[in-house]
């Protein structure tokens, strides 16, 4: 498997969204508008994960154990968005305790592990970086979404995961709420 970087792991930690947070994403699993969490059982994991184009998700369900680790992945990093760095800390220790690297021939990192095991953890350097990185994970304005992104603008001022889906929604509710 490929290195895997930050926005791989952005994509694990979005796994809990609103509704609006679906933009091009697979609905299987989401029974109403509200707030849902595609990590809940491993057939949604797997066709949530699948569905991204940041990276190749393993083939078949993730296991119980993995589906447990990509969930404490995205709860370390939902940590870093709320400030609680000792949260991100204690989680992040956790995950690096069960982790078996070697040096690829490349000079990366690489898992001693196969499919979801080796998945989750070429995701835990990225945690790792995340966690010492200037910019911080942020949640989307739109409280209906609930992606997160890291901010990488210029001036460290951005606001929607998607300035074109969810930066629009929220400029026309604001419009329709004035008039």
């Amino acid at each position: 498997m490929t290195v895997l970087g930050i926005d791989a792991l952005i994509v694990v930690a979005s796994s809990a969204h609103g509704p609006e947070g679906h933009l091009g994403l697979p609905r299987g699993g989401v029974r109403s508008n509200d707030e849902h969490d595609h990590l809940t059982d491993a057939r949604a994991a797997r066709e949530f994960l699948a569905a991204r184009h940041e990276f190749a998700a393993p083939a078949g369900a993730p296991p119980m154990t993995e589906l447990r680790r990509l969930r404490l992945l995205r709860d370390a990093v939902r940590s870093l968005v709320r400030g609680d760095v000792q949260s991100y800390a204690r989680r992040r220790d956790a995950l690096l305790r069960g982790a078996r690297y070697r040096l690829a021939p490349d000079g990366t990192l690489a898992s001693d592990h196969e499919g979801w095991t080796e998945f989750c953890d070429l995701l835990i350097p990225p945690l790792v970086a995340l966690g010492s990185e200037k910019r911080r994970p942020h949640a989307c304005g739109n409280r209906r979404c609930g992606w997160l992104f890291v901010d990488r603008s210029a001036n460290g001022l951005r606001r929607w995961c998607d300035a074109k889906a969810c930066g629009n929604r929220m400029k026309v509710r604001r419009y329709r709420a004035r008039h």
